[in-house]
């Protein structure tokens, strides 16, 4: 989807749920208790460092092995959008004000930013 920002001009946006590079990615989060990205500015003097205005992690720990996620399909569920992905079953949830779904036998990513009191679930992993 393009988008047109009105500074930097336009720009590309994609839910990633079909994308075996984003999901593995998210997969790698999750299962090894990942979290945010560090976020650099470049200033044009050089990058400079800002604190993440969003945290994640993932509740795995280092090192899980990941399998090769070759192929992905995704479809929509009450939950989120549910991702087969392998030897994993990844859901992304989509509204995040609903009530949180069970999360039994199942790695988590939970999210934290200004306003919210507790982490956020974001996303599962569930063996296949």
């Amino acid at each position: 989807m393009a988008l047109l920002h009105k500074v930097l001009g336009p720009r590309w946006a994609y839910d990633g749920c079909a994308d075996p590079v984003a999901m593995r990615a998210l997969a790698a989060a999750i299962l090894t208790g990942g979290h945010e990205a560090e976020l650099e500015i470049d200033t044009g003097a050089g990058l400079e460092r800002r604190e993440p205005t969003v945290r994640v992690v993932g509740s795995g720990t280092p090192p899980a092995a990941l399998p090769e996620l070759a192929a992905v399909a995704a479809t929509d569920g009450p939950d989120g959008t549910v991702v087969s992905a392998g030897a994993f079953v990844l859901t992304v949830r989509r509204w995040l004000d609903r009530p949180e779904p069970a999360t039994a036998g199942a790695q988590t990513l939970h999210g934290t930013w200004a306003g919210t009191g507790v982490p956020v679930l974001l996303a599962t992993a569930r063996p296949a």
